[in-house]
């Protein structure tokens, strides 16, 4: 069962020159429900404009530290992200949901491991909360990291991983690559462009690699999966998670009058989204639609199109035979005909 915990922001942190974080105060009582695993998300939820709004956030808290913190980077048109960093401040409130997410790796005490990660932008979030876990848990396993930004200014945790890596030495190693030319220490390119060069040159033996993480905007996911696969790296040692790539604008051809008709908890209710998605037009109708991440990674929103036409922004979960059958994911989806009737009880 989907349920919010009322808490508490503990403190906020500048991470960046488009990025904070925050630290979430979590009551002993309800501890338990937030134990975590590295990589998993956290799914927040606020009122803006008096509208609910609810988005995931990685965690970028290692398993080994006191603290649950998760990393927010504004995003060109975001409702959330915006909100969060021009208004978040230490003890306000905030409602959360217990960890979710398959993007993650359990640390082990005997492991020996070498991993690779593979990052931009937000997408450094899981994974260095990943990064610190193993670091600090498996004494004899290594982990290798290239990570891009446009400039290093625009970098989340650059200070924290340089000491990591200073700390971590030599198991540590970290290539930052930047799309606009720097003074600091980096190669020059954007990382999908530069990644096969720098993979071949830090990188010696691939198939001797445990396990790789790819996380971060498409074009990244794609290419380095391209990369990695063609060496013959088998696709379950690969793990990938998409960050950035939708804003929260709708998408052209979206039916700004449209009127939804949907079925939920066995009970009808019409509402117009306008230019929101099916999911936030919902919730801004007083329906209490389930729904989670906010960005097309966890399904829980999945619904099944009866009558008419919806467009999905995004998708990276949802297999073609069930898109194929009329379902979408409702957080990611727009109104595209007049009259929209989906069904939200289908399994």
């Amino acid at each position: 069962m989907l349920r919010f915990f009322p808490l508490r922001i503990a403190n906020r942190r500048i991470e960046s020159s488009s990025a904070i974080s925050i630290a979430i105060e979590v009551p002993t009582r309800w501890r338990p429900h937030f134990k975590f695993t590295p990589g998993q998300y956290l799914t927040l939820r606020t009122q803006v404009d008096g509208r609910d709004v609810r988005r995931a956030y990685s965690i970028c808290s290692g398993s080994n530290e006191s603290e649950l913190r998760v990393a927010i980077k504004r995003v060109e048109g975001g409702l959330f992200s915006n909100h969060a960093c021009d208004t978040f401040e230490s003890g306000q409130a905030i409602e959360v949901m217990p960890p979710h997410g398959d993007f993650v790796i359990s640390p082990g005490s005997g492991a020996e491991r070498h991993i690779v990660g593979v990052a931009a932008g937000s997408g450094i979030t899981p994974v260095v909360s990943i990064l610190k876990s193993v670091l600090a848990s498996e004494p004899l396993s290594r982990f290798t990291l290239f990570y891009g930004n446009r400039s290093p200014e625009e970098s989340l945790f650059l200070g924290e991983l340089t000491e990591l890596a200073k700390g971590f030495a030599p198991r540590l190693k970290i290539i930052n690559a930047y799309s606009r030319k720097s003074d600091n220490d980096g190669v020059i390119g954007r990382l999908d462009k530069v990644f096969p060069h720098l993979l071949h040159t830090f990188v010696n033996d691939v198939q001797a690699v445990d396990r790789w993480l790819i996380c971060g905007p498409e074009n990244l996911m794609v290419s380095a999966t391209e990369v990695i696969g063609s060496l013959g790296v088998a696709s379950h040692r690969i793990a990938s998670e998409r960050f950035g790539g939708r804003g929260e604008v709708a998408p052209e051809g979206t039916n700004c009058d449209a009127i939804v008709h949907m079925r939920l908890f066995g009970q009808s209710t019409e509402f117009s989204p306008g230019n929101l998605t099916i999911a936030d037009g919902a919730i801004e109708a007083g329906v209490n639609f389930p729904y989670s991440c906010g960005i097309g990674v966890c399904a829980i929103c999945k619904v099944r199109v009866e009558e008419g036409r919806a467009a999905m922004a995004d998708n990276t979960i949802l297999p073609a035979e069930e898109i194929a059958k009329g379902y979408i994911l409702a957080c990611c989806s727009y109104a595209m005909t007049p009259k929209l009737v989906i069904d939200c009880d289908v399994e």
